[in-house]
């Protein structure tokens, strides 16, 4: 009976060592699955962050470009208009529904 022995104690080594080797596994999973979720993470959060900031890059030019197209407006106005022809010596006639400029002076 031996012989029989020897071979329950070879099993029960290698099954022993299999587990091993299958915890030692386990655990190097686990390890790199918690290294990768929290670079990922780190890696989320900063680029949320640079997208938060390109929207409030975005949100300033389009202030920006809000203030532009009022300036550009308010000097297209008419008032504007008269008085830079005014100030070149220009005066503007009424009479039509076009407005025409005519020199007074040179």
């Amino acid at each position: 009976m031996r012989p029989m022995a020897k071979k329950m104690n070879l099993k029960k080594l290698k099954k022993i060592r299999l587990d091993r080797l299958g915890l030692v596994c386990l655990i190097i999973c686990a390890a790199i699955n918690i290294a990768f979720g929290t670079i990922l993470n780190s890696m989320e959060s900063s680029l949320n962050n640079d997208i938060q900031n390109l929207k409030d890059q975005v949100s300033t030019l389009n202030t920006q470009i809000d203030g532009l197209n009022t300036a550009c407006k308010e000097k297209s106005s008419f008032d504007n208009v008269r008085e830079v022809a005014k100030s070149q010596g220009y005066q503007l006639n009424y009479a039509t529904e076009q407005t025409a400029s005519v020199v007074t002076s040179e």
